[in-house]
């Protein structure tokens, strides 16, 4: 297999719409900068809030003793964070964009699974993540395990599964991934159309109600079993 370049924010902007799709596939990279930073902070911040609680004698006034309770909240939040920027800083889920498919060190789809393409409402380019919608048979084969540290939950932070099928890209992916929504349209739709899919894909028409498009199943649609309550 041919080695995949990494899209550079500097090559990104040079390239027109077609240029870009020329260029598939590539790797967009995890911006380091911002996660060993907030990691840097919840270390520090864990350090000093249990230095004040443990160690300090601190003051025995009523504003001394506000001070302290609030680092009773602090030090939770701190530890709580704190492993999901270990993990985003050691195993970054560098973004791997092909004609077939998206992966990452964790988890892989082809555009023929995925049903619908959206964003989180962020409003920093940098925090947005891309969702890609797969039905929720592959989704619990072993999707949800695989994106559960960038799953946002709980409070925006990471750890625990969703039940939804939507498989998120990690934040801080550079360039960013709002700038890359054309592409991974066309992407999806070139899949569905080699596929023979001509009717299902971005005709204006809502998906049917457990997210799949009536004409552009599920690949591979035999090896799942059907949703319950549902043929």
């Amino acid at each position: 297999m041919a080695r995949v370049k990494t899209m550079t924010r500097r090559r990104f902007a040079r390239l027109s719409e077609e240029e870009l799709v020329a260029a598939v596939p590539f790797r967009v990279k995890v911006a380091w900068t911002g996660w060993w930073l907030g990691l840097a902070i919840f270390v520090g911040g864990a350090w000093f809030f249990a230095w004040v609680l443990f160690f300090s004698e601190g003051e025995a006034t009523p504003m001394g003793q506000m001070y302290k309770a609030l680092m009773w909240v602090g030090l939770p939040v701190c530890l709580f964070f704190l492993p999901v920027y270990v993990v985003g800083c050691l195993f970054p889920r560098h973004l791997t964009v092909t004609e077939e498919g998206l992966s990452t060190r964790w988890w892989s789809v082809s555009w023929l699974q995925v049903e619908q393409i959206g964003y989180t409402g962020e409003v920093a380019p940098g925090k947005v993540q891309v969702l890609f919608r797969v039905s929720p048979q592959l989704w619990e084969s072993g999707l949800r395990e695989a994106n559960r540290w960038d799953s946002g939950m709980p409070f925006g932070g990471g750890g625990l599964t969703r039940a939804r099928p939507w498989v998120r890209t990690q934040r801080n992916l550079l360039p960013f991934v709002v700038d890359l929504g054309d592409l991974f349209q066309v992407l999806h739709h070139r899949a569905w159309q080699r596929a023979g899919h001509e009717g299902g894909y971005g005709d204006g028409y809502p998906v049917v109600p457990d997210g799949r498009r009536a004409v552009a199943p599920n690949t591979p649609a035999e090896d799942e079993e059907p949703a319950p309550g549902r043929c």
